[in-house]
Protein backbone atom coordinates (compact mmCIF):
# COMPACT_ATOMS: atom_id res chain seq x y z
CA UNK A 1 0.00 0.00 0.00
CA UNK A 2 1.57 3.45 -1.11
CA UNK A 3 2.18 6.14 1.64
CA UNK A 4 -0.49 8.81 0.32
CA UNK A 5 -3.24 5.49 0.45
CA UNK A 6 -2.43 4.09 4.03
CA UNK A 7 -2.16 8.41 5.12
CA UNK A 8 -5.80 8.08 3.63
CA UNK A 9 -7.17 5.05 4.68
CA UNK A 10 -6.25 5.87 8.22
CA UNK A 11 -7.56 9.69 8.15
CA UNK A 12 -10.65 9.04 6.50
CA UNK A 13 -12.76 6.86 8.10
CA UNK A 14 -12.50 8.58 11.15
CA UNK A 15 -15.81 10.22 12.27
CA UNK A 16 -15.23 13.78 13.33
CA UNK A 17 -19.18 15.16 13.32
CA UNK A 18 -18.68 15.28 17.60
CA UNK A 19 -16.71 17.70 17.18
CA UNK A 20 -17.61 20.25 14.25
CA UNK A 21 -20.06 23.47 14.88
CA UNK A 22 -22.08 24.89 12.36
CA UNK A 23 -22.67 28.37 12.23
CA UNK A 24 -25.20 29.93 9.14
CA UNK A 25 -25.61 26.78 7.51
CA UNK A 26 -21.63 25.80 7.62
CA UNK A 27 -20.05 23.28 9.25
CA UNK A 28 -16.74 23.32 10.77
CA UNK A 29 -14.15 21.13 12.45
CA UNK A 30 -12.31 22.13 15.58
CA UNK A 31 -8.71 23.20 14.03
CA UNK A 32 -7.34 21.90 17.38
CA UNK A 33 -9.03 18.56 17.31
CA UNK A 34 -8.09 18.07 14.32
CA UNK A 35 -4.56 18.92 14.36
CA UNK A 36 -4.22 16.82 17.60
CA UNK A 37 -5.97 13.93 16.19
CA UNK A 38 -3.47 14.09 12.90
CA UNK A 39 -0.43 14.01 15.68
CA UNK A 40 -1.85 11.70 17.17
CA UNK A 41 -2.00 9.42 14.36
CA UNK A 42 1.00 10.92 12.59
CA UNK A 43 3.03 12.96 15.14
CA UNK A 44 5.83 14.06 12.73
CA UNK A 45 3.22 15.76 10.52
CA UNK A 46 4.55 19.97 10.44
CA UNK A 47 2.54 22.56 8.69
CA UNK A 48 3.52 26.15 7.59
CA UNK A 49 1.52 28.99 6.28
CA UNK A 50 2.39 30.61 3.06
CA UNK A 51 2.81 34.44 2.04
CA UNK A 52 -1.00 35.77 1.55
CA UNK A 53 -2.28 36.20 -1.52
CA UNK A 54 -3.81 40.24 -2.12
CA UNK A 55 -6.24 40.31 -4.75
CA UNK A 56 -7.13 44.00 -6.39
CA UNK A 57 -10.52 43.77 -5.01
CA UNK A 58 -8.88 44.10 -1.69
CA UNK A 59 -9.72 40.61 -0.85
CA UNK A 60 -7.19 38.28 0.96
CA UNK A 61 -6.45 34.29 0.29
CA UNK A 62 -4.29 32.27 2.87
CA UNK A 63 -2.29 29.46 2.34
CA UNK A 64 -0.98 26.78 4.35
CA UNK A 65 1.45 23.77 2.99
CA UNK A 66 0.93 20.82 5.67
CA UNK A 67 3.57 18.05 5.19
CA UNK A 68 2.38 14.51 6.32
CA UNK A 69 4.92 11.75 6.28
CA UNK A 70 6.84 13.09 3.74
CA UNK A 71 4.24 13.82 1.73
CA UNK A 72 3.25 17.66 1.16
CA UNK A 73 -0.07 19.44 0.21
CA UNK A 74 -1.34 22.97 0.03
CA UNK A 75 -4.16 24.58 -0.03
CA UNK A 76 -6.09 27.71 -0.05
CA UNK A 77 -8.80 29.63 1.75
CA UNK A 78 -10.34 33.18 1.39
CA UNK A 79 -10.65 35.30 4.45
CA UNK A 80 -14.80 35.48 5.05
CA UNK A 81 -17.08 37.28 7.49
CA UNK A 82 -19.93 35.54 9.17
CA UNK A 83 -22.21 34.95 5.98
CA UNK A 84 -18.75 33.12 4.13
CA UNK A 85 -18.26 36.45 1.98
CA UNK A 86 -15.08 37.79 1.06
CA UNK A 87 -13.91 40.25 3.11
CA UNK A 88 -12.00 43.71 1.73
CA UNK A 89 -8.93 44.59 3.96
CA UNK A 90 -9.38 42.10 6.65
CA UNK A 91 -8.53 42.37 10.09
CA UNK A 92 -5.62 40.60 11.57
CA UNK A 93 -8.28 38.57 13.51
CA UNK A 94 -10.12 37.52 10.28
CA UNK A 95 -6.61 36.82 8.63
CA UNK A 96 -5.82 34.18 12.04
CA UNK A 97 -8.89 32.49 11.97
CA UNK A 98 -8.84 31.85 7.93
CA UNK A 99 -5.66 30.57 8.36
CA UNK A 100 -6.68 27.67 11.13
CA UNK A 101 -9.58 27.30 8.81
CA UNK A 102 -7.00 26.74 5.55
CA UNK A 103 -5.08 24.27 8.15
CA UNK A 104 -8.30 22.17 8.93
CA UNK A 105 -8.78 22.01 4.95
CA UNK A 106 -5.16 21.13 4.35
CA UNK A 107 -5.80 17.77 6.81
CA UNK A 108 -8.94 16.89 4.75
CA UNK A 109 -6.87 16.79 1.52
CA UNK A 110 -4.97 13.92 3.74
CA UNK A 111 -8.90 11.90 4.46
CA UNK A 112 -9.95 13.63 7.88
CA UNK A 113 -13.31 15.34 8.12
CA UNK A 114 -12.97 15.23 4.14
CA UNK A 115 -16.77 14.56 3.70
CA UNK A 116 -17.51 17.57 5.45
CA UNK A 117 -16.56 19.65 2.23
CA UNK A 118 -18.72 17.04 0.13
CA UNK A 119 -21.90 17.75 2.06
CA UNK A 120 -21.47 14.28 3.69
CA UNK A 121 -22.40 14.11 7.16
CA UNK A 122 -20.42 10.55 7.69
CA UNK A 123 -17.51 9.31 6.21
CA UNK A 124 -17.48 6.45 3.56
CA UNK A 125 -16.94 3.17 4.49
CA UNK A 126 -12.99 2.65 3.00
CA UNK A 127 -12.03 -1.39 3.41
CA UNK A 128 -7.94 -1.28 4.17
CA UNK A 129 -5.50 -3.59 4.81
CA UNK A 130 -3.70 -3.76 7.91
CA UNK A 131 -0.17 -2.60 8.23
CA UNK A 132 2.51 -5.37 7.20
CA UNK A 133 4.41 -4.49 10.51
CA UNK A 134 1.53 -5.18 12.62
CA UNK A 135 0.58 -8.04 11.06
CA UNK A 136 4.46 -9.50 11.98
CA UNK A 137 4.44 -8.35 15.30
CA UNK A 138 1.30 -10.07 15.92
CA UNK A 139 2.32 -13.37 13.83
CA UNK A 140 5.43 -13.25 16.47
CA UNK A 141 3.76 -12.79 19.39
CA UNK A 142 4.38 -15.74 22.00
CA UNK A 143 1.96 -14.79 24.05
CA UNK A 144 -1.53 -13.23 24.73
CA UNK A 145 0.72 -10.65 27.48
CA UNK A 146 2.63 -9.56 23.94
CA UNK A 147 -0.75 -9.22 21.93
CA UNK A 148 -2.55 -6.89 24.69
CA UNK A 149 1.19 -4.66 24.77
CA UNK A 150 0.81 -4.74 20.72
CA UNK A 151 -3.39 -3.79 21.21
CA UNK A 152 -2.74 -0.77 23.62
CA UNK A 153 0.27 0.33 21.44
CA UNK A 154 -2.29 1.00 18.57
CA UNK A 155 -4.20 4.60 18.26
CA UNK A 156 -7.88 3.84 18.30
CA UNK A 157 -8.30 3.96 14.57
CA UNK A 158 -5.60 1.69 14.09
CA UNK A 159 -7.26 -0.69 16.39
CA UNK A 160 -10.91 -0.37 14.53
CA UNK A 161 -8.88 -0.88 11.17
CA UNK A 162 -7.31 -4.26 12.72
CA UNK A 163 -10.69 -4.73 14.43
CA UNK A 164 -12.19 -4.40 10.23
CA UNK A 165 -9.41 -6.46 8.85
CA UNK A 166 -10.15 -9.71 11.50
CA UNK A 167 -14.01 -9.27 10.79
CA UNK A 168 -13.59 -9.28 7.14
CA UNK A 169 -10.88 -12.50 7.57
CA UNK A 170 -13.90 -14.73 9.72
CA UNK A 171 -15.87 -13.67 6.90
CA UNK A 172 -14.07 -14.59 3.92
CA UNK A 173 -13.25 -18.03 6.04
CA UNK A 174 -16.65 -18.58 6.59
CA UNK A 175 -17.77 -18.06 2.93
CA UNK A 176 -14.95 -20.70 2.17
CA UNK A 177 -15.76 -23.05 4.67
CA UNK A 178 -19.42 -23.30 3.51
Amino acid sequence: MSKEKEIWSTLSVINVNDHTNSKNGFTYLSWTWAWATLQEEFPASTYKFKPDMHHADGSVEVWCELTVEGITREMWLAVTDFRNKPVQNPSCDLVANARMRCLVKSIAMFGLGHYIYAGESMPMEVEVEPSEHIIKMIGEAESMDVLKDIWMSLSESEQSLYLTAVNNAKSKLAEVEA
